[in-house]
């Protein structure tokens, strides 16, 4: 807290050389009780975007850095907390919990790169941010590859800092939501399957009938938008590299089409091959079909950034339509998922499969719940792509492109 008098408005003080800042004037403002902390004050593990302005954990040995975006962001209201090597920054993310992370790369001991990864391995939710004066062509891309959220290159302005804090902090909602939705999931298929494994036996026979009283259990009728993707010229490519490298790369590509998925709200129903079928429920997300969109977008635009730097890249199609589908559990007594089935499925899929290499395709269903502010925001616009006939629906299918912008 500043002991400055009620009368001062602003403060000078010593900015890096490799920062940009109108006048190297800082306005303060002293935010109140409630938002003001010290490293003592009790955090909440993670409060959602919406409720309350986020937790931020800012990892730089540069002290006058530090300095700079701790009075910018507490002046925003966010709460502070700094660490000025790696591992300090990794005692202390265990100790606050935040919800954000602005990370540096060089540091002296454990570098940003060596600190994203062991917090990714622990936590797939908190946003992190990348702020270094490194080349963004070359290590953004690995930034993205393992795991961070955004890369801003010093010198900075502060308000593009504070953007990125307010985009990540809302990526950082949704996904909170997703990675929830995904373990309750998991967690009812886990417990199905460690029934239906068993011997049957009196006992048995009574969680079985508990189980069914689940509301995953017996299907139900849902609205949702359903995302179908698939990676074209995969199959070709053990022919010429070795397996081990094969997997690498499809799970490199994988890991950040789906994170895509969970930053929207999405969650994953299951991988096939090498692609996978995502969904968005109405019921989780009232844009469900904005989002959907947005994330196969977003997946487009890190799969652009991520071939820039492979050898043989790969290529995506996608393919989205919005309907009802039957959400329940499917399969057999040593199988069982909790999945969705339906025309909506089926009919995504088929979308999927007309679209050329990098392409996204929806059909009319899914563009005519789409929200156009918020396609504005995200810089993406939709055009019709043409009319298809499949033989199993008895009307036409119109079908649109998404296009992001540059």
């Amino acid at each position: 807290m500043s002991n400055r008098s009620p009368n001062q408005q602003t403060k000078v003080f010593s900015l890096p050389k490799n920062i940009e800042y109108e006048n190297a004037l800082l306005t303060t403002v002293t935010p109140p009780p409630a938002t003001a902390i010290t490293q003592a004050d009790p955090l909440p593990s993670h409060p959602s975007a919406t409720d309350a302005k986020l937790s931020i954990l800012l990892i730089d040995d540069e002290s006058g850095i530090r300095l700079l975006l701790n009075r910018a962001l507490t002046a925003q209201g966010y709460r502070v907390n700094e660490a000025s090597n790696g591992l300090m920054g990794l005692e202390r993310r265990q100790a606050v919990r935040p919800d954000l992370i602005l990370l540096d790369i060089t540091m002296p001991g454990m570098d940003g790169f060596a600190v994203l990864k062991e917090i990714r391995r622990q936590d797939p939710v908190v946003g992190i941010l990348m702020v270094s004066a490194l080349s963004p062509e070359r290590f953004a891309a690995e930034a993205l590859i393992e795991g961070a959220d955004g890369y801003v290159t010093k010198p900075f302005k502060l308000q593009n800092i504070l953007k990125e804090v307010e985009r990540i902090g809302a990526i950082v909602h949704l996904r909170r939501r997703s990675v929830a939705r995904q373990r309750q999931i998991t967690k009812t298929n886990d417990r199905l399957r460690r029934i239906l494994t068993r011997k049957m036996a009196p006992i048995i026979a009574h969680e079985i009938e508990d189980a069914q009283k689940d509301a995953f259990t017996s299907g139900a009728y849902h609205t949702a938008t359903v995302l179908f993707l698939d990676f074209c010229h995969c199959t070709p490519q053990p022919r010429h590299r070795n397996p081990e490298e094969v997997v690498q790369l499809l799970n490199q590509y994988l890991r950040l089409a789906s994170s895509a998925i969970m930053d929207n709200g999405g969650y994953l129903d299951k991988f096939m091959g090498d692609g996978f079928m995502a969904i968005f429920e109405a019921g989780q997300l009232s844009d469900h079909a904005t989002f959907a969109v947005r994330a196969a977008t977003q997946i487009q635009q890190r799969l652009q950034q991520l071939t820039r730097y492979q050898n043989s890249p790969l290529q995506m199609r996608i393919g989205l339509h919005s309907g009802e589908v039957i959400l329940g559990n499917v399969g057999t007594n040593q199988w069982m998922n909790y999945t969705a089935i339906g025309e909506t499925v089926n009919l995504a899929k088929q979308i999927g499969e007309l679209a050329a290499a990098n392409t996204i395709l929806l059909s009319l269903e899914t563009q005519n719940l789409l929200n156009p502010p918020m396609l504005a925001a995200a810089q993406i616009q939709t055009k019709a792509w043409g009319n298809a006939a499949f033989t199993w629906r008895q009307r036409i299918t119109e079908i649109y492109q998404a296009l992001s912008q540059p």
